[in-house]
């Protein structure tokens, strides 16, 4: 299951550091909706779920096949706080991982660590995450009480 939202963690980034705009439909209907539209490009097929099952068990059979590990993904502070908020505000609320500003944020091998911080004197703790910068994954994500 990790390695599933690793992919797809990696799918999402490398889109985003790629530019490029796509079409993204859903076949759970007989319309085929339109999610994000840059382009207008002829309709094409959408070869279904079982194409897609047949297709994702041939990328994720064996991957160390996967060239973009290889890459550095998180290269700087920024891209990294771009990627972790959402996932923090979605598990410890936006309120809360807002007031841990300014976050505190170093690398260490290929390995991002980035801390909330608290007012001088208050009492309470704030998130840690730890995220691999080739890989994407989180290798720790907590928060203090």
């Amino acid at each position: 299951m990790v390695k599933h939202f690793n992919f797809l963690l990696i799918l999402v980034i490398a889109s985003i550091f790629t530019g490029y705009d796509c079409k993204v439909r859903s076949a759970d209907t007989n319309v085929n909706k339109v999610i994000a539209n840059n382009i207008d490009k002829p309709k094409n097929e959408l070869k279904g779920i079982e194409f897609q099952k047949f297709a994702y068990s041939n990328i994720m059979r064996d991957s160390a096949k996967h060239q973009i590990a290889r890459k550095i993904l998180i290269k700087d502070s920024v891209t990294l706080i771009h990627i972790i908020e959402p996932i923090l505000f979605d598990i410890y609320g936006e309120k809360n991982i807002v007031s841990e500003q300014p976050y505190e944020v170093h690398l260490f091998g290929d390995n991002w660590l980035a801390m909330g911080s608290l007012p001088k004197d208050s009492e309470g703790g704030t998130f840690e995450v730890v995220i691999n910068r080739k890989t994407c994954e989180i290798i720790h994500l907590s928060h203090g009480k």
